[in-house]
C-alpha cells in the first residue's frame, strides 16, 4: 500500500514538474438545514452540510484532481473544525484512458453501485430512511481504481489499510440499456462490519426514476431491501418515496415521503415525512443552498 501511494505520487509530482500548468481551482459548499418534528427539539438542526474545494489540471494527457471536503454546520451546533471525523473527502485522483486512480478518502464502490446508485440515499434532510448495512460510504486510506465503461459495464475496486482494518470493496455496475442499470457489490475486512453484499437495479425514463437494492450484513446474516420511486412534476418540483424491509434485527423498517421545490440554481427547498415501524414519526421542513 505505501508502495503504490509512493509511486504514484512521485509519478504526479515528476509529470507536474515537467508541464507548465495552471491549477483551476473550484471551491464549493452546499449550506444545509433543517426542522424535525418530533424530536424533542424542535430547531434548526444540520442536514449534512458540506464545504470543500477541488483542484484540477491536464498533466501530459492525464486529468489531475485534488478534492477537499468537510462537514460544515450552518446552524453551527457542531464544532465546524477539521477533526478526521468532520472530513469528507481527502484524495488525490489520476485519470486517463486507463481508468482513475484515487488516493486517499472519498466515496466506496459498494455505496456508489448500491446505496446511492441503486439505492434511496435520494433524500434532503436528515431523517432520508434508507436502510444499509454497516460498511462505512467513506474510509481514510484507501486506494480506489475505476475502469474505464465497455459494453456498459463498470467495475470499481478500492483497499483500505488503516491499521485496524485492511478492508476490500468492490463494486460493478452494468447499463443494460438506456433506461435499466444493474449493479453488484461485495466488501471484506478483519471486522464483522466490513462483511457486505448486495444487488440493486435502477430504472430512469422520462420523469421517473426507480430503484431496488438488496443487501446483506455478515452479522447473522441480517437482510437489507430498500425501494424507492420518485416522479419529477417538472423542472422545479419533484416528488419520491421510499419503503425499507429489515430482518433477523431490530432495526426499524422506516416509509420516507419527500417533496422538493428547486426555487432556482442555487437554492431548493424540501419537506419530508419519515415514519418506522418503531413508532419514530419525523416530518421535517429544510432547505439546501448550494454555493
Amino acid at each position: 500500500m505505501k508502495l503504490v501511494k509512493s509511486v504514484l505520487s512521485a509519478s504526479i509530482l515528476a509529470a507536474a514538474a515537467q508541464s507548465a500548468v495552471a491549477v483551476e481551482i473550484d471551491p464549493y459548499a452546499s449550506l444545509r438545514a433543517n426542522v424535525i418534528g418530533d424530536a424533542g427539539n424542535e430547531e434548526w438542526s444540520d442536514a449534512y452540510g458540506r464545504a470543500g474545494i477541488t483542484l484540477s489540471e491536464e498533466v501530459n494527457g492525464l486529468k489531475v484532481t485534488y478534492n477537499f471536503e468537510a462537514k460544515y454546520d450552518v446552524t453551527q451546533e457542531a464544532n465546524n473544525n477539521l477533526s478526521d471525523g468532520r472530513i469528507r473527502q481527502n484524495n488525490l485522483k489520476v485519470a486517463g484512458e486507463f481508468g482513475s486512480i484515487a488516493i486517499g478518502k472519498t466515496w466506496s464502490p459498494f455505496y456508489n453501485a448500491l446505496v446511492w446508485g441503486t439505492g434511496s440515499d435520494r433524500f434532503n434532510g436528515t431523517y432520508s430512511g434508507y436502510e444499509t448495512p454497516l460498511a462505512q460510504a467513506r474510509r481514510d486510506q484507501t486506494v480506489t481504481y475505476t475502469a474505464p465503461t465497455f459494453n456498459g459495464i463498470n467495475l470499481a475496486v478500492a483497499v483500505s489499510d488503516s491499521g485496524s482494518d485492511n478492508h476490500k470493496d468492490i463494486a460493478a455496475t452494468y447499463a443494460l440499456n438506456d433506461e435499466i442499470t444493474l449493479a453488484a457489490g461485495f466488501t471484506n475486512g478483519d471486522s464483522t462490519a466490513s462483511k457486505d453484499k448486495g444487488l440493486g437495479i435502477r430504472y430512469t425514463k422520462d420523469e421517473w426514476t426507480m430503484t431496488l437494492n438488496h443487501m446483506e450484513a455478515n452479522d447473522g446474516a441480517t437482510d437489507y431491501t430498500n425501494a424507492y420511486a420518485g416522479y419529477a412534476i417538472d423542472d422545479k418540483n419533484y416528488v419520491g418515496a421510499h419503503i425499507s424491509e429489515v430482518s433477523n434485527t431490530s432495526a426499524s423498517n422506516p416509509f420516507t415521503l419527500g417533496y422538493t421545490h428547486q426555487y432556482n440554481d442555487d437554492l431548493k427547498v424540501f419537506v419530508e415525512y419519515y415514519d418506522a415501524d418503531n413508532g419514530s414519526e419525523y416530518p421535517s421542513i429544510g432547505f439546501h443552498y448550494s454555493l
